[in-house]
């Protein structure tokens, strides 16, 4: 299996990279770096528990009922459960951010 780091991973490679939640926090920090970004104009929403690190990297961070324990205690913000609805209004309170202005 190649690594996460690789150039062009294939869709198997790059979605078990994405189930390990170091790997996640890692592929938001590799695209953050690559866009020129600040770790503080990016908004993570949680969907799992493996996604708790990337909450505690994000500027804003938002979770969903069901995301675990620690992704709730680490969000800034938290909604219903996926099923209820949370996705929908978590990306909606997305959009609402202020967005920065263009250089």
């Amino acid at each position: 299996m190649r690594g996460c780091g690789s150039d062009l991973p294939s869709r198997a490679d790059a979605d078990a990279c994405l189930l390990r939640p170091a790997a996640r926090a890692n592929v938001l920090a590799e695209l953050v770096a690559a866009c020129g970004w600040g770790f503080d104009s990016v908004a993570v929403i949680a969907t799992s528990p493996a996604d708790r690190d990337m909450l505690l990297a994000a500027g804003t961070a938002f979770a969903l009922k069901g995301a675990g324990y620690d992704a709730l205690a680490a969000a800034d913000r938290t909604f219903p459960a996926r099923e209820a609805g949370g996705f929908t209004q978590a990306v909606d309170a997305v959009c609402t951010l202020a967005l920065p202005a263009n250089p």
